[in-house]
């Protein structure tokens, strides 16, 4: 399930992770400039402008709590690691970032890092987690910052000489950046801040967020209200359209969708000594395809004389 923020239609969109397919286009509506998204178990958090993080159900999109961290000022970029929320908020002096508890939203350290200008600027953007690592996009200062999850500062600039950074993902010892101003994504050492590829993905139209899911990235395009699915490894287009429609788009995120249950498909009928095939398909309470299903399925049969398949993975969360 891949959930997008649009900021200007002040909607929540729930779409196929697979297919980019719309699940529900305003399966959250009347947030006022939602931006930031995270997942944390079965809620979705979401910032806005000058707003409290609310949080909803992942499953239905009921909200669950409208001042889930109270609002300190513009709340943009948020992270979940383990059983801790991480939130920028910047336009406020100086600039903060927080950590908080991932089950009541009560504040760990409303100042974990603090400090415009040098430190964070006055506009810290999006956060990625990585191990003891957090990474922040700083917009004004062209910087990627890395502090402690602790809130010791290791490198204030860590990368410089971007140019309008936003959505920010970590995957191993690699950093992705979205430069909206340059219209890519470019690729770092995470420990370094040494550029891989600083035109790991081009030709975006004002990028903002960024995700990834296994072998594919995608990237939010502001100005053409869309997102652009890549190879998370070669930055190669795979679909520069697998999400459309949408309404000045910024967060973005990929939420693991649990397995409610296994749908079986057969022949109605079939003939003695004859194979046929049978379908396996792994989805979510509401039957929808679950593609990150990574179990074995194993066929049994009450008749003794069955020839059955061997045990399976689904790939995709379909076997056949």
């Amino acid at each position: 399930m891949i959930f997008v923020a649009n900021t200007n239609a002040g909607t929540i969109g729930e779409y196929d992770a697979t297919t980019g397919a719309v699940i529900n286009a305003s399966f959250i509506s009347g947030v006022p400039q939602p931006y930031g998204l995270a997942v944390s178990g079965s809620n979705l958090l979401v910032t806005s402008t000058l707003r409290p993080v609310e949080e909803f159900d992942t499953n239905t999109g009921a909200l669950v709590d409208a001042s889930f961290i109270p609002g300190l000022g513009y709340n943009a970029g948020i992270a979940v690691s383990g059983s801790i929320v991480y939130l920028s908020t910047a336009s406020v002096a100086p600039a903060i970032i927080g950590d908080y508890d991932a089950t009541t939203g009560v504040a760990i350290n409303k100042f974990l890092v603090y400090g415009s200008g040098g430190v964070l600027g006055f506009y810290p953007e999006f956060i990625a987690v990585s191990g003891s690592s957090l990474y922040v996009s700083n917009f004004d200062t062209g910087t990627v910052g890395e502090f402690g999850t602790n809130g010791t500062y290791i490198n204030f600039t860590l990368i410089s000489g971007l140019s309008g950074p936003y959505g920010i993902v970590v995957s191993g010892s690699d950093l992705f950046i979205s430069n909206s101003r340059a219209n890519k994504v470019a690729e770092y050492n995470a420990t370094t801040g040494t550029v891989i590829n600083a035109s790991f993905i081009s030709g975006l139209q004002t990028p903002t967020g960024i995700a990834l899911s296994g072998s594919r990235m995608f990237v939010v395009n502001y100005l053409t209200n869309s997102v652009g699915e890549y190879d998370a490894t070669t930055g190669a287009v795979i679909n520069a359209s697998f999400i459309t429609g949408l309404s000045g788009p910024n967060g973005i995120v990929v939420a693991s969708i649990p397995v409610d249950h296994l749908a079986v498909s057969a022949p109605s009928s079939a003939t003695a000594g004859t194979a046929f095939d049978v379908t396996v398909t792994a989805q979510d309470a509401s039957n929808i395809t679950v593609p990150t299903y990574s179990g074995t399925v194993a066929i049994t049969s009450t008749d003794g004389a069955a020839v059955l398949p061997p045990d399976a993975s689904l790939p995709s969360g379909v076997g056949t």
